[in-house]
């Protein structure tokens, strides 16, 4: 970048704070740098202007993302001008996961008023399919990942030219193919959490952590893929791709571990590390990969109870609530991570659940007289049919059509 266009100043989003030694070269070329970041803090940060909500200062909430604190910067720059970027930052806000809480609440709800009310083009043809209000659940599963799968896919420039064209036509182009980027996306990353599956069927998961590696894995995809296993076996997971002698991976984790602080205890055997509680990078020679594992899971098993692996649900009632409830209850939107939507539980024995179209990992079901649809539950059909007792947790929506 300096070779080719000679800047003056180069400003980082949501990464940076971490990086000395290279906001040290990019000065040794006779150019200014400034971070902004919301990760954690390094003990020694960058010798730079340094913009974080994490930093010891008298900024009232620190748990912004990466665009939130760009955000803000553009809020600081161009007054209430930056309201107009209120919509982007609310999708960057529920992606990157942070807690709807606070400020992140604020930012969210107005995004969602100018998305329902005029959306931008990008947006509107993201969610051509979608009929109902925007909420942050349609940003989380219908927007994010398919401006996600552009980068994942190797084409980071189609998101951005999405989001900042002005030519319409383009944006509907743009729009289709971040779409066929996104089903393409599913299908590398069906294949790369098979390959996972396949050597942890070879080596067990007996760890406290997993941590696994594929000379061919992609390095855009297996945080998705190490999402989706930590999910699965309740422990944190580190996934690599290899790249030049280097593992280069992401490692996430589940509620009650610190997978960051986990890593800072490791750092001994790492090249490179950042992210926070729930999700980081990291980078480890090969040759330090088994070196790093054992650490990892001594450090994990002498921190953590038993209990902290262990998923909880918080259900606040044992019963279908009404639709007047209902109602009421979308007066907490926008739900998601630290606002999370109250959740339900009712008793069932056998259940006939159906999948919602021919093909569908999707089904639905009836219980109590309400119709019930669980999101990737077709492998567990089986289960639902057999006539044991059994509790069904959910979380309520409305569905409405024509009014």
């Amino acid at each position: 970048i300096i070779d080719e266009y000679a800047p003056s100043l180069i400003v980082t989003v949501d990464c940076g704070v971490s990086n000395r030694a290279e906001a040290e070269y990019i000065k040794s070329r006779g150019v200014r740098v400034i971070v902004t970041d919301h990760h954690e803090l390094p003990e020694r940060l960058p010798d730079c202007t340094v913009v974080n909500p994490k930093l010891a200062d008298d900024y009232p909430y620190d748990n912004l993302c990466g665009a939130g604190v760009a955000f803000k910067i553009a809020c600081a720059l161009l007054g209430k001008d930056a309201y107009d970027l209120l919509d982007i930052a609310a999708v960057s806000t529920v992606a990157d996961s942070v807690p709807l809480t606070g400020e992140n609440r604020d930012i969210v709800f107005e995004g969602l008023r100018r998305i329902n009310k005029n959306p931008r083009a990008a947006l509107k043809y993201l969610l051509a399919s979608k009929k109902d209000a925007v909420d942050a659940q349609t940003l989380a599963f219908t927007v994010a990942p398919r401006i996600n799968a552009a980068g994942r896919m190797g084409d980071a420039q189609s998101a951005l030219r999405l989001l900042t064209s002005e030519d319409e036509r383009e944006v509907y182009d743009l729009a289709v193919r971040l779409n066929a980027f996104n089903a393409e996306r599913q299908q590398v990353c069906d294949e790369v959490y098979k390959s996972a599956r396949a050597k942890l069927a070879e080596g067990g998961a007996y760890d406290d952590a997993i941590l696994l590696y594929g000379e061919d894995w992609s390095q855009g995809l297996i945080g998705i893929v190490a999402a989706r296993l930590a999910e699965e076996f309740n422990r944190p997971v580190v996934l690599f791709a290899e790249k030049d002698g280097l593992l280069k991976g992401s490692a996430r984790t589940v509620e009650n571990v610190n997978v960051y602080e986990a890593l800072r205890a490791c750092a001994e055997h790492l090249e490179a590390f950042g992210g926070h509680a729930q999700a980081a990078g990291v980078t480890v020679r090969k040759e330090n990969f088994e070196a790093l594992r054992a650490a990892m899971n001594a450090y994990i098993r002498g921190k953590y109870a038993t209990e902290d692996f262990q998923p909880s649900f918080a259900v606040c009632a044992r019963e279908m609530p009404s639709a007047e409830l209902v109602r009421e209850l979308e007066r907490l939107e926008p739900c998601g991570v630290g606002n999370k939507k109250p959740l339900f539980a009712v008793s069932a024995g056998s259940v006939a659940a159906s999948p919602l179209k021919e093909g569908s990992p999707h089904v639905a079901f009836r219980a109590e007289g309400t119709e019930l649809v669980w999101f990737g539950g077709g492998r567990s059909r089986e289960l639902l049919s057999c006539d044991v007792p059994k509790e069904i947790v959910f979380e309520c929506g409305l569905s409405r059509f024509r009014g």
